[in-house]
């Protein structure tokens, strides 16, 4: 069999780059001045995200425990903390430069409600193909902290620091990924594929919490037009 990872990287290469140029991800990309208000959207899209990743995969573990293995391979509770912690220090940050709190809102009070969860192939490539864009995304998060590093006043990275300890992880969930999918592929003889669809999947849902967020990020005149 080919080897996944090829084919994952090869497959959702298009929402890749889709996601890279959607707001407001797209913040890395601008040699502008740094936007404390779309980075603060960049991390509430990221706490929608990994909360939507981490109900699901803990569903898909509770249905299939040859699953549960693979979640060692994440942090769950380090990185939503760490997003609670950037996103009040943000806040706190904002009310002591007096500026107006009406984009700066508390994750955990927020829902991306007009975004569905997409629906998958099974528990099996449900959980790959998230772990897959998870631990993925965690691969530039030390170039991102040094980035911001050198941005004054400094904004808060702590969750950035939990993606980059997460992306120490990636070998082994390859390796263990590897191992895993001749006994997962039993009966179900298009697993592979489906792990690539349902990354894409994934990848599709990030990129519409972005834009759920910048629709209700605009000001009302705006939301009108």
């Amino acid at each position: 069999m080919h080897n996944i990872f090829s084919a994952l990287k090869q497959g959702t290469q298009a929402n890749h780059t889709i996601l890279e140029n959607t707001h407001p991800f797209s913040l890395y990309h601008q040699t502008s001045s740094f936007d404390v208000t779309v980075y603060e959207e960049v991390l509430s899209v990221m706490y929608w995200f990994h909360s939507a990743v981490a109900g699901a995969l803990q569903e898909s573990a509770k249905r299939n425990s040859d699953l549960l293995p693979l979640l060692t391979h994440i942090n769950i509770d380090s990185v939503l903390d760490a997003l609670n912690s950037d996103l009040a220090q943000l806040r706190a940050n904002s009310v002591s430069n007096d500026v107006t709190l009406s984009t700066l809102s508390t994750s955990k009070d927020e829902s991306p409600s007009l975004v569905d969860l997409p629906s998958f192939y099974s528990d099996s490539s449900r959980t790959i193909s998230a772990l897959y864009v998870w631990l993925g995304s965690s691969m530039g998060a030390n170039i991102i902290v040094r980035r911001l590093a050198t941005i004054s006043p400094a904004p808060p990275t702590h969750y950035y620091a939990a993606m980059s300890q997460c992306g120490r992880a990636w070998v082994t969930f390859k390796q263990h990924v590897e191992t895993l999918i001749p006994s997962l592929s039993t009966g179900t003889p298009q697993l592979a594929r489906h792990i690539v669809e349902d990354a894409n999947s994934w990848f599709a849902y990030l990129i519409a919490l972005g834009e759920a967020k910048q629709s209700t990020s605009l000001p009302v005149q705006a939301q009108k037009a």
